[in-house]
């Protein structure tokens, strides 16, 4: 059965969801490490099942069946070619494993440094393993002692042995309290750096600068010294080690340029080579060994065995497939990098490869692609939105957001753009929406509004 022709139904047909199918489109949005646990548990459940002995390679019987790829060679821009040595140079690219500690990894060595009782010790490692991937401590001290009959003074404490450990900030149990940890830590003695933090965070965040400076009784220039102070403090302070993990995400495909062609390539090194036990194939092809019910238990795994290979297998070939079509739509983004995203729909991509939507979305859902502008998730390269310019050609929304977020960063700060002047300054561009759009965009950007945005240099 081909995943593909199955996919493949007219608009006022229904997809016939067979066992078989619904496997395959599961196997189809898995990403790397789901697709893993799921070979490691059916190579343990299943005796016919294997890991060959070598995986650096992919295993021939996985190969064989890929279909040809020369219907992208016919356009020269995305030439599928597996053997390319340049490929090797994904194994550069770290492990997660072999990076710097977690958070809770780096907390815990400090951790055991230190010679505490028993049970400070167990309230401590508690405490670590319950802070968040921004660094936070959010549990009361009712819900500790529920875990871990203690008293609020043994509590208080351990928590405070937390708080003083590396990162500045860490265990904090709310930003003030985040911001204030760091100012001692950072033997930043300034009594007014203290109270803006202690009192004024929420004016500090409404750009309130005019009464900031009455009510503490300083220059305008001092409070925005201050204020940069407080903004060169770390908010999350446990966020950069999960950040370490993300920028070394593997790429399931990559995508480089060979002389004027730019070529896919598929990551396969990371998925295990499988082969189909020799000693059980035999005895299905010598059949009178076995009574019926040896011979229907071998033969349940054998098809099951095969089913998975040819869906990892089908997995690869639709992502090489689908991959190669985006190139084709984004050839200037490949080329002269983000300024150049087209929009593209998975309708577009589904017509164009004679297969399914839900079929393009599985097979792009939570795999990445790396290219010389960087690692992007394949959803990255698709927008519904389309604006129309002045020269008739479509532009991105995630153009559009681009050009608006220069627009900003170019603006004077001590008098900042209304979203009216930007929807003014797009038109003039040939980008053509509407305030409500730019307003939108812009929060999306996470860019504030104009009050927010404007810098107060003098009384």
């Amino acid at each position: 059965m081909d995943l593909e022709m199955n996919m493949n139904l007219a608009q006022e047909q229904r997809l016939l969801m067979t066992p078989q199918l619904e496997y395959s489109l599961k196997i189809l949005k898995m990403n790397n490490e789901e697709l893993l646990e799921l070979i490691d548990e059916e190579v343990q459940a299943n005796p016919i099942l294997e890991y060959a002995e070598n995986t650096s390679k992919p295993s021939r019987n996985m190969k064989d069946s890929i279909k040809d790829t020369s219907y992208y060679d016919e356009y020269g821009t995305a030439n599928f070619n597996e053997e390319n040595d340049e490929f090797n140079y994904i194994n550069s690219i770290p492990d997660a494993s072999s990076l710097k500690p977690s958070l809770v990894q780096h907390l815990l060595l400090q951790l055991h440094t230190e010679k505490i009782s028993g049970i400070m010790m167990e309230l401590c490692e508690f405490i670590i393993e319950s802070i968040d991937s921004n660094g936070y401590f959010t549990m009361n001290e009712k819900e500790i002692k529920q875990v871990i009959p203690s008293t609020s003074k043994e509590i208080l404490r351990a928590i405070e042995l937390v708080q003083s450990f590396d990162p500045p900030g860490v265990g904090a149990r709310n930003l003030k309290e985040c911001l204030l940890l760091q100012i001692v830590r950072n033997n930043m003695k300034d009594r007014n750096l203290i109270i803006m933090v202690d009192n004024y965070l929420e004016d500090i965040a409404a750009n309130r600068i005019p009464y900031l400076s009455q009510v503490l009784g300083l220059e305008i220039p001092r409070i925005n010294q201050l204020i940069a102070m407080i903004k060169g403090l770390d908010p999350k302070p446990g966020s950069r080690f999960s950040l370490e993990i993300a920028r070394y995400i593997k790429p399931d495909v990559v995508v480089c340029k060979n002389d004027d062609q730019f070529e896919v390539m598929i990551n396969k090194e990371q998925l295990p080579n499988l082969n189909v036990s020799t000693y059980y194939s035999g005895l299905l092809t010598n059949r009178k060994q076995l009574n019926s019910e040896e011979y229907s238990y071998i033969n349940k795994n054998y098809t099951s065995a095969t089913w998975l290979m040819r869906c990892i297998e089908q997995r690869l070939n639709t992502l090489e497939r689908v991959t190669s079509a985006i190139v084709l739509h984004q050839i200037a983004f490949f080329e002269f990098g983000k300024k150049h995203l087209m929009p593209l729909t998975l309708k577009e991509i589904a017509y164009e490869l004679d297969i399914h939507e839900s079929t393009v979305s599985r097979a792009v859902n939570e795999k990445y692609l790396l290219c010389q502008w960087g690692v992007y998730e394949l959803k990255y390269f698709f927008s519904s939105k389309t604006i129309r310019a002045a020269n008739g050609e479509d532009v991105s929304s995630s153009n559009a957001k681009l050009v608006l977020k220069e627009i900003i960063d170019e603006e004077d700060k001590s008098n900042p753009l209304s979203d009216t002047t930007i929807c003014k300054i797009l038109q003039e561009k040939d980008i053509f929406i509407s305030r409500r759009t730019v307003a939108k965009y812009r929060a999306q950007l996470k860019i504030p509004t104009m009050d927010l945005r404007k810098h107060f240099n003098n009384g």
